[in-house]
């Protein structure tokens, strides 16, 4: 759900694990961290992370799906009204 409506133009706050801006294999959980995703691919979402590393991880960045499975915790907060 949350997929269809980041690639119709909604802004989506996602609970990640921090580990998202590294890309940690491994990180011990998930969410407790708040993403905006911005945008898709077909191979990534898009997310714009404050606390990401600048020119890396913070503004545009492109993140893997199989990366994104491994911090998503299954929780996200859709802003803005319904179209």
């Amino acid at each position: 759900m949350a997929v269809a409506l980041i690639g119709a133009g909604r802004l989506v706050l996602l609970s990640v694990h921090p580990a998202i801006r590294d890309a940690d294999p491994e990180p011990p959980q998930r969410g407790g961290h708040l993403v905006l995703a911005v945008g898709v691919t077909p191979d990534h979402v898009v997310i714009h992370n404050p606390s990401g590393l600048p020119g890396r991880s913070q503004e545009f960045a492109h993140v893997e799906w199989q990366a994104l499975d491994r911090v998503y915790a299954g929780r996200g907060v859709v802003l803005g009204q319904p179209e």
